[in-house]
């Protein structure tokens, strides 16, 4: 009895670990997707004159503290802090925390949701490749260890159901 709740325990355990990493995979891997998608139809965006808000930090030991700006589209006001996407991420870009406060940027807004908007558009195709093939592993290794896990248990179910049958019927 308390072997087989040692073994249904370690197999939870194991089945957790391997529905994490599956659904850890389908979440980072639309992350991805859909940031490269806005981050290639960024090219295309809406470019506005921009203000600098802040762009360093206030205090030497704060360093990370978000770089705002703010701009407007049609005369209505936005203030944004993003200056470009996750895919973009090793892109070479430009060293905005070096403008000073009141520096004017081209900022580009999407024709969508002109809330949304970033200082350097695009992404780096390679970046994406990776960063959703590492999703699709995740995906891969996640659900071939719920699969196999779960083959092994019930082999294992079966097996002792029936060494445990042929051991009354002697």
């Amino acid at each position: 009895m308390q072997r087989d709740l040692r073994q249904r325990l370690k197999i939870s355990v194991v089945l957790v670990f391997f529905t994490g990493l599956a659904i850890l995979g389908v979440v980072s891997g639309g992350l991805v997707v859909t940031d490269y998608a806005r981050a290639r139809a960024s090219g295309s965006w809406q470019v506005v004159e921009g203000v600098m808000l802040r762009a360093r930090a206030a205090r030497p030991y704060e360093q990370t503290q978000p770089i705002r700006y703010v701009y407007s589209v049609n005369g209505k006001p936005f203030e944004g802090a993003r200056i470009g996407f996750f895919t973009g991420a090793f892109a070479k870009t430009p060293d905005f925390s070096a403008m000073p406060a009141g520096a004017r940027v081209d900022v580009y807004v999407s024709l969508r949701d002109p809330a949304f908007s970033v200082l350097q558009p695009g992404g780096a195709g390679w970046f994406f490749v990776v960063s959703f093939l590492a999703s699709s592993a995740a995906v891969f290794i996640g659900v071939g260890g719920v699969v196999r896990t779960l083959e092994d248990a019930f082999a294992r179910g079966r097996l002792v159901a029936a060494s445990s049958e042929h051991a009354q019927s002697v």
